[in-house]
């Protein structure tokens, strides 16, 4: 299987952050046991709606702090579990017509107009250096 692909993608959707840890240990003993235990898992989606509606709709406050226990873990396991990159669901709200899920319209880490950030963002910048 090495030859076919350079990574993994995963989408670790959970109502907390122990759900991550989960299913990203899920997915490494998976490539181990493929012999492919080098291969980098990339996070392609992560995050969670400001509105508490759906299943992954936490309010304003626990996305933020949610966002900052993920990101905390993920820099600290990073190389164990050989992280190539995370990336949140979306930069700003989605309007609603245009909503795949009940909380992806809030997931942003500012308003739909993207003119005002949320607490999130700031515990984004915090991790990623920018401003």
């Amino acid at each position: 299987m090495k030859e076919s692909f350079d990574g993994v993608a995963l989408h670790p959707y959970s109502p907390d952050v122990e759900g991550i840890k989960k299913q990203i240990s899920k997915m490494r003993k998976v490539l181990k046991k493929k012999k492919d235990k080098g291969t980098k898992l990339w996070l392609t989606e992560v995050g969670w709606g400001s509105k508490k509606k759906g299943r992954l709709g936490v309010g304003k406050k626990k996305q933020s702090k949610l966002l900052k226990q993920s990101f905390k873990l993920l820099i600290k396991k990073r190389g164990r579990w050989k992280i190539g990159g995370v990336l949140w669901y979306t930069w700003r709200d989605l309007p609603k017509n245009e909503s795949p899920c009940d909380w992806c319209a809030t997931a942003g880490l500012f308003n739909t107009g993207g003119s005002k950030a949320k607490p999130a963002w700031k515990q984004y910048v915090k991790f990623t250096g920018g401003s």
